[in-house]
């Protein structure tokens, strides 16, 4: 049975608006942390988080973190024309709407899978860093400026994202702004201890102090060495743009309240960031009441064979 036409995938400004759809199977690949590779399929009116759900009961990930607080994921469709290159998805998309199609390959990452790298590669670390970071910003030059402390193998970054983002105005209101500044160092440990980040120009975010310390997932007691500079750099952005951010650990608590509430998810969906996400164990918990409906199946796959 062939599948019907998939609509383009949408940019990820857009508004997730649920399509009405006769729902139909996707067969495509999840990548894991460690690289291994599984064969999954869904139904097209599957939810991205449905997907996690099922990808971290498949693996038998934990439901929370080594701190007790409950664990999200990432999901992010890999470009096929350089693997390197993700978007993240809406978690309260269908697969229909996010733009998922048979043979896709999609990356599901546990903010708390620790990882491990050989401390001796740092330099070749520092190199692979900038090459990747100014080639990040090259593509996207109207938005993104890169400036460092060294011409080669550099310890010091300092960034401009003019993306639209949150901040306080005078009058402790919050207002849009379109323009942040972010210093990242990279200590002696890196990149088996996290880079060092902080916020320079006033930003209204839970997970960003008042004075400018930056503490989410991967840049936490969560980081997972190996990620890449460039992964951060794309964190960040998703970060001043509400894309990205937790209402569990937070260094901001009057930002998260008013993130959380009504008001500011208008304004945050009004200036294209994304809902807040709701933890897997309600995930799981939701579909356990669903038992009609169809999960997410899993097939591992040697990642060095050929499909036959």
């Amino acid at each position: 049975m062939s599948l019907p036409e998939q609509q383009p995938q949408r940019s990820p400004t857009e508004q997730s608006v649920s399509v009405a759809h006769d729902p139909y199977p996707i067969r495509f690949l999840i990548e894991d942390p460690a690289g291994d590779i599984y064969r999954a399929e869904a139904l097209s009116s599957t939810l991205v988080r449905e997907v996690a759900a099922d990808f971290f009961e498949e693996r038998e990930w934990p439901m929370k973190d080594h701190l007790g607080r409950r664990q999200r994921a990432v999901v992010e469709r890999v470009d096929p024309e350089d693997p390197e290159r993700t978007n993240r998805l809406n978690p309260n998309d269908t697969l229909h709407d996010a733009g998922v199609r048979t043979n896709d390959t999609l990356r599901v990452l546990p903010e708390s899978v620790a990882g491990a790298v050989n401390p001796h590669e740092r330099l070749r670390a520092l190199v692979v860093d900038e090459r990747e970071v100014r080639a990040l910003a090259a593509d996207d030059p109207a938005h993104i400026t890169v400036i460092t402390n060294a011409n080669h193998a550099p310890t010091r970054y300092l960034l401009t994202f003019r993306y639209t983002g949150v901040k306080l105005n005078d009058r402790s209101t919050p207002e849009r702004t379109d323009e942040h500044q972010v210093e990242i160092f990279l200590p002696a440990d890196y990149p088996l201890g996290a880079p060092v980040v902080r916020w320079l120009t006033p930003i209204y975010h839970p997970n960003i102090s008042v004075r400018g310390t930056v503490c989410l997932g991967v840049l936490a007691e969560r980081y997972l060495p190996g990620l890449g500079l460039a992964y951060i750099v794309r964190m960040l952005i998703d970060i001043a743009r509400y894309r990205n951010y937790d209402l569990h650990g937070v260094y901001n608590s009057d930002a998260a309240a008013w993130a959380s509430s009504s008001e500011g998810q208008e304004k945050i969906l009004a200036l294209g960031g994304l809902p807040k996400e709701q933890p897997l164990i309600e995930v799981i918990q939701q579909l356990a009441h669903d038992a009609g409906r169809q999960r997410t199946r899993f097939t591992r796959v040697n990642r060095f064979d050929e499909d036959g």
